[in-house]
């Protein structure tokens, strides 16, 4: 996977497809939950479905 945005060297960006239905992001929120804890300063901020997200067009 390459990354969509890069701000060298303070973040990387990932675009990522959940498909047609993604679910609700309070869904995903508790999806990511557990991954996220083992990943310090990580994000996950979701896009309004069909959007591309700032600084990754």
């Amino acid at each position: 996977m390459r990354p969509a945005r890069a701000g060298y060297p303070a973040s990387v960006g990932f675009a990522i497809g959940l498909g047609r239905t993604p679910p609700p992001a309070a869904v995903l929120a508790g999806i990511a939950a557990d991954w996220r804890r083992g990943l310090p300063g990580v994000t996950l901020t979701p896009a309004d479905p069909g959007t591309v997200p700032a600084g990754l067009g």
